[in-house]
């Protein structure tokens, strides 16, 4: 791939992730839906059963998404854990074998929750339901646009612990 610059980039495989339009062109047609997103069961984010086992999606491709980096914060959890637990069983050697315990459920955050800055001093927002005054979008968002934590996020600190839960049907 040529740069803007006229550098070169060498690569195996190149999916531009930007824009709301999902780049989906490179899946199976039976496994999008009719926005061309790919078809996840919700709950677990696992693709739908005609994909085949082990297969999985988050983010802004999945079909029940209202994308942002907000709510692939909630979903990454979930996806280590179901993933662990499917990978644990498909090795375990024996071939009936099933995961034990029950499945992590995604619980998405459908509540609106945006903040953007306008200018210099302030800007607009509104989360869970409440407005957001201009001062305080300056406060989380104006001052730095929230990049001093991209790194941190970037390499994945929020997630490196995985999180405690309790399977369904265990008891403590």
């Amino acid at each position: 791939m040529t740069l803007s610059d006229g550098s070169e980039i060498f690569a195996d495989l190149y999916l531009p992730a930007l824009g709301s339009t999902p780049l989906s062109s490179y899946i199976p047609k039976h496994l999008l839906d009719a926005q061309g997103r790919v078809k996840t069961t919700e709950s677990t984010l696992r693709v739908t059963p005609e994909a085949g086992p082990l297969v999985y999606a988050l983010g802004d491709i999945t079909s029940f998404t209202m994308g942002g980096i907000p709510e692939i914060q909630l979903e990454v959890p979930v996806l280590a854990s179901n993933m662990k637990r499917d990978l644990l069983a498909a090795h375990s050697g024996d071939s009936s074998s099933k995961p034990k315990g029950g499945d992590r459920i995604y619980e998405p955050e459908r509540r609106e929750l945006q903040v953007v800055p306008v200018g210099r001093g302030g800007g607009v927002g509104a989360a869970w339901g409440w407005r957001v005054p201009s001062w305080a979008v300056w406060l989380i968002k104006g001052r730095d646009y929230m990049v001093g934590g991209a790194v941190d996020k970037v390499y994945g600190k929020p997630e490196l612990k995985e999180v405690k839960w309790q399977a369904e049907g265990q008891t403590a």
